[in-house]
């Protein structure tokens, strides 16, 4: 994927489309001010859309002073004071947008302004006050693009010269990070701080002061810590392969919690949990645990949490221990494989999957923010259990929902091999070379999230044909009933073909290409238009084979797809004779 100073193309094309929305919603005069609101929202998180827009509106309706976006921060002593340049395209911009800053600057802090223009008279006012206070004086320049090292010279030596300054630069790598940040789609737990009683009052603490990384094993009060994670639910999870599912294991938890005969084994039956943190220590009977992080006991903390809710003032009898293993680790690359390796061999009530695994690779979470981009957005779970641990308002946002692994195979299939894809499904996420294949560098969303969409689309077709089909003995009929016994590898060959067919006609997947499939496969106009040539293709094939070939054993050999694609050009010929182009369709 093509790079337009230092991010994806598509998070350019994002920006764009955001921006005339803006434009369009407030309505703003121009697409610069559209584009200071769309920056304005992400650098000023507290502040609503409609505080953003009256800001640079009120602003942009005057020509007094050159300055797009002006704010004062009472709560933390900030005066922002930002200057915008938007072009139709990315660029790199001079000092110009810096000098015309620094001059705003001056002659609304001297005095220098026309006070008839009550806007840019507040804008003085508060200024001044501001310098009074000693608040800090931020200069930021949001550029859609980046800054020329001359311009970046100049905003830093003229910043020196104005007394409690400092200087920012929001160009678009550092948009991209703020977006994505903001997406949700990585949880930070660094503002989260737990204090948790000791269980008893002789400690119970094990201090492992020579162990590398430094850890404490301790019995906390089991009340106590289901009610203070409770509220960083799921954020607390993030750093774990998986999140909360349903299974006996967590049901079992639940049950032995809510028995008052039961409950007092719990801490016999349980195998206690890991917690990666950035800080711990022991103040008088309770632990201070700083920005933590549950790599192993999610699903105990989980279950612990929903019941102790739905035991209500019961919950409050309930007096056990619950057995904690925190380590201190440090935010370095190889720690970062460290956290991995102690969530692989630390996790054993509920089964890991290999794809569980790359849940938490860099290139998961950029594919997820890239779904979140989308329009409408989707959202992409690469964590087991990960949708349904969202709050009803969080799914609200999203129009759907897709997995990891499902993406993993209907991309394979879509571009690559349809027969591995269904039949090796865990393989995908091997390190031999095919989970980077599908994943580094990530491709379009709109790509991956065609071929999920064709296979859905598929799989209802062929669900229709097979209730429509059964109980009738006509040749069609057995045919599409025979198909339903190997329903995934058939669509995963349908989708193939598109792809065949899609690639025929572009050439190549760059990102304009994948919104523009994306867009007719949504209408569901490609499944519609070309059912009749693709399920010719499949009849024809039904008709190649020998009396010792079986259809749906067929459909797992690897040389079907072949077979599959020299059926597809002779009926391409035959629509062709008619006068009817097939690309077209796609």
């Amino acid at each position: 994927m093509n790079e337009i100073f230092g991010v994806r193309a598509d998070f350019v094309e994002f920006i764009k489309d955001e921006v005339n929305e803006l434009q369009n919603e407030y309505p703003h005069p121009n697409l610069h001010d559209a584009f200071t609101q769309w920056a304005g929202q992400l650098i000023l998180p507290d502040l609503d859309s409609d505080e953003i827009f009256n800001l640079i509106v009120n602003i942009s309706n005057s020509q007094n002073c050159d300055v797009d976006f002006a704010y004062r921060d009472d709560k933390n002593g900030i005066y922002y004071f930002f200057q915008t340049e938007y072009a139709n395209d990315p660029t790199r911009t001079g000092p110009e947008p810096v000098r015309d800053l620094f001059n705003a600057y001056e002659a609304l802090s001297n005095n220098e302004v026309n006070q008839v223009d009550e806007q840019f008279a507040l804008i003085s006012k508060e200024l001044k006050e501001s310098i009074s206070r000693d608040f800090e004086i931020r200069f930021g320049i949001i550029v859609f693009g980046d800054l020329t090292e001359q311009a970046i010279l100049e905003l830093m030596n003229r910043t020196t010269k104005v007394k409690n300054s400092t200087w920012i630069i929001y160009n678009l790598e550092e948009l991209y990070n703020l977006h994505f940040s903001a997406s949700g789609v990585k949880y930070e737990t660094n503002d989260i701080r737990l204090e948790l009683p000791i269980f008893s009052d002789d400690g119970m603490l094990l201090e492992l002061d020579d162990l590398q990384p430094y850890a404490i094993v301790v019995n906390v009060d089991l009340l106590a810590y289901a009610r203070s994670v409770a509220p960083y639910i799921p954020r607390i999870f993030d750093a774990n392969v998986r999140h909360p599912l349903k299974n006996d294991v967590n049901r079992g938890i639940a049950r032995t919690l809510s028995d008052p005969d039961e409950r007092k084994y719990f801490w016999h039956y349980n195998n206690g949990l890991t917690i990666l943190v950035q800080d711990v220590r022991k103040v008088g009977n309770r632990l201070i645990v700083l920005g933590p992080t549950i790599v192993n006991g999610c699903q105990t903390t989980d279950t612990l949490s929903k019941t102790i809710q739905d035991l209500g003032i019961k919950a409050n009898d309930i007096k056990l221990p619950l057995l904690v293993r925190f380590i201190k680790l440090q935010d370095t690359a190889t720690n970062s494989n460290l956290r991995v390796s102690i969530a692989k061999y630390t996790n054993a009530q509920a089964p890991v999957l290999t794809p569980d695994f790359k849940s938490n690779r860099d290139e998961q979470e950029q594919i997820a923010h890239l779904f979140y981009m989308l329009t409408p957005p989707v959202f992409y779970e690469r964590k087991r259990g990960q949708w349904n641990s969202l709050q009803r308002a969080e799914k609200a946002h999203f129009t759907d929902h897709v997995s990891m692994v499902e993406i993993a195979q209907r991309w394979y299939a879509f571009r690559v091999s349809p027969s591995y894809a269904i039949t090796q499904k865990n393989n995908l996420f091997s390190e031999d070379g095919t989970y980077k294949e599908i994943f580094t560098p990530p491709r379009s969303a709109a790509e991956y999230y065609s071929a999920h969409l064709l296979f859905e689309q598929f799989n209802k077709y062929l669900i229709e044909k097979k209730n429509f089909s059964e109980g009738k003995t006509d040749d069609e009929s057995l045919f599409f009933l025979e198909l339903s016994r190997a329903k995934n590898l058939v669509i995963a060959h349908l989708i193939h073909l598109v792809g065949e067919l899609v690639s025929q006609k572009y050439k190549q997947f760059n990102n304009d290409t994948s919104l523009r499939v994306l867009t007719k496969v949504r209408t569901g106009s490609i499944t519609n238009d070309l059912e009749p040539l693709l399920i010719g293709v499949l009849m024809m094939f039904n008709n190649s084979l020998s009396d010792d070939q079986v259809l749906g054993k067929e459909w797992r050999n690897p040389d079907t797809i072949n077979k599959l694609k020299k059926f597809l050009s002779q009926q391409v010929a035959v629509f062709n004779k008619a006068r009817i182009n097939v690309l077209d369709f796609v």
